[in-house]
């Protein structure tokens, strides 16, 4: 390769764009962008907290509402099998009342402890 004299930078011009690059790095402008980064970092960090709290209150929710329906299921299968097994069940009257003020609670509880959905 073959290069000609003008397009080598020599010591002036490097020293020139070190300086302007030195100058441009400590200026007030490119201190209000390291700035901005920051807060718009700390800006988009606390909003993913915000967001994985928010997904962790509607996943709690839903699990509690799978566990209720897992209970139902049980309790309604135990009743068939008790029956198929040629007994009576017990407490099995109609349950209507009581199912609708366990969905009541946990659609109001949200994300509290599911301690209190005891169906009995």
């Amino acid at each position: 390769m073959i290069f000609q004299r003008n397009q080598l930078p020599n010591k002036t011009e490097k020293q020139n764009k070190q300086a302007r690059i030195y100058a441009l790095v400590n200026s007030r402008g490119y201190r209000r962008y390291i700035e901005t980064i920051e807060e718009v970092h700390k800006k988009l960090s606390e909003h993913q907290n915000e967001e994985r709290k928010d997904h962790e209150k509607s996943w709690k929710k839903a699990n509690m509402i799978f566990e209720k329906l897992r209970e139902v299921y049980v309790d309604m299968s135990t009743g068939i099998d008790t029956i198929m097994d040629g007994q009576d069940p017990v407490g099995y009257e109609d349950q209507t009342i009581e199912q609708s003020k366990d969905q009541d609670e946990v659609e109001m509880r949200g994300d509290k402890d599911k301690s209190n959905l005891d169906p009995q």
